[in-house]
């Protein structure tokens, strides 16, 4: 056991586990990766954290759920085992690709942690440090090298926090390239279904992930495109502590389902008729100012994998925060859903090229993480949705994270701020909202 202060939380380290499928369920497998997945190698590890309400001590967690959860997280495993594996990166990568591999040995670490923090700040929406949800956050281990020079990257950690006669948490980091938060959260509500079974999968209702990558078709030589530019990327591992931005506060902001509706009939009576209005549009367009599905790719929901593409919005400071800059940010971003709709792959050859481009150039840019159909708080193992789901790697203003919400039909927005510019934000947010849903 250890123990590690961090901001008056003590956290105490209860067991480490290495967690895997059964011995002989699941053969040594590699997967190819897609052109979806090529440029999520160069992302920072994903964090996502879910809280849930448990009002009964340590010893109370430790004889009568964990048990279920380690046992039903190794029956998870048997099928979505590509998070047990290892990204590998061969010797020379100019003859041979990068690929993800499962060994039947393959497990991910499981960390048992116990913290002194305080259950209702971390699950309130108002503005609390970036780094409080540090200390819940696994590290994902080291990678290896092989004689050979052949590379090995972990791809996920998960670590459970207790917090004693109030709830517990679990925090997941994971390697984007390993699948997007769609195909994470189905692993997670495939492991809440299993837990809620405690272990019966003849009973579950959840669907089983589909890894035949060959489902994804790419017309446009798209994977040898983005495997060329890969080859000049040099990785920079970053302790997640480092990244953190730790003068900045986390808040969550909640639009509900008539809050949405408002805004879409107040865009729709300022803008023309042929608007695509959906609830990201308006959301996205409201945060960006004041601050999976498509057509064309036959690929089933339960692919696991990644299956996500940037698109850039670009506009100038003085459209934003003119007196319409609700409505060009709105045109901006309606046009770029309006070009998935009619051809998704439109310009997907020079997607990886453009973000090295805009990541590297100084501007100032807004990305928008997860999605509010994704079903974060559909995550149940017998206790009940989360009380609270966060993007914990989003802790600065280049990022705001949208989601579900707790209360049906709602969307949460996680934005991360200065102090000041947090009650700025919060107040101008306010205040456009009402004048906006008071013209309805």
């Amino acid at each position: 056991m250890a123990d590690h202060l961090h901001q008056n939380q003590m956290i105490r380290i209860l067991e480490q586990y290495q967690v895997s499928a059964a011995p002989g369920s699941v053969p040594s497998t590699s997967l190819p990766l897609t052109f979806f997945d090529i440029p999520w190698i160069m992302c920072h590890p994903i964090q996502r954290i879910f809280f849930y309400h448990f009002p009964h001590p340590t010893h109370h967690f430790l004889h009568t759920l964990l048990p279920t959860l380690k046992h039903s997280l190794s029956l998870t495993l048997q099928h979505f085992f590509p998070f047990a594996a290892n990204l590998v990166f061969p010797p020379n990568p100019h003859l041979n690709h990068p690929y993800i591999l499962y060994h039947e040995s393959d497990s991910i670490p499981f960390t048992i942690a116990e913290s002194t923090a305080d259950f209702n700040h971390l699950v309130s929406h108002s503005p609390k440090n970036v780094s409080d949800l540090h200390p819940f956050v696994p590290a994902l281990p080291p990678p290896r090298t092989s004689q050979n020079g052949t590379r090995f990257v972990p791809l996920f950690a998960i670590q459970l926090t207790i917090l004693p006669n109030s709830g517990f948490c679990i925090c997941a980091t994971y390697a984007h390239v390993a699948g997007d938060g769609a195909a994470f959260l189905h692993f997670m509500k495939f492991w809440g279904s299993v837990c809620k079974a405690r272990g019966d999968l003849s009973s579950l209702e959840a669907s089983l992930p589909c890894h035949n990558r060959e489902i994804i078709d790419d017309p446009k030589g798209i994977k040898l495109i983005n495997l060329e530019l890969l080859k000049n990327w040099e990785p920079e591992p970053k302790e997640f502590a480092s990244l953190v931005h730790v003068d900045n506060v986390r808040a969550t902001f909640v639009l509900s389902r008539d809050q949405i509706e408002k805004l879409k009939k107040w865009v729709m009576a300022k803008g023309s008729g042929d608007l695509h209005i959906s609830s990201f549009v308006v959301t996205s367009s409201l945060v960006w100012v004041y601050c999976r599905n498509y057509p064309d790719v036959s690929v089933p929901k339960t692919y696991f994998g990644n299956c996500l593409l940037n698109r850039f919005v670009r506009l100038k400071r003085g459209q934003l925060v003119g007196e319409n800059g609700f409505m060009e940010a709105v045109n901006g971003i309606e046009i770029k859903v309006r070009d998935v709709k009619s051809d998704v792959l439109k310009g997907a050859e020079a997607f990886m090229s453009n973000f090295l481009k805009v990541a590297t150039s100084g501007e100032p840019m807004v990305i928008i993480a997860g999605s509010p159909k994704l079903g974060s708080y559909e995550c149940d193992f017998g206790l009940g949705k989360p009380r609270k789901c966060e993007l914990v790697h989003i802790n600065s203003s280049t990022s705001v994270s949208l989601s579900d919400c707790w209360e049906e039909g709602g969307i949460e927005i996680g934005v991360a701020l200065a102090k000041t510019q947090m009650n700025c934000f919060a107040a101008i947010l306010e205040e456009q909202l009402a004048t906006m849903i008071a013209c309805d």
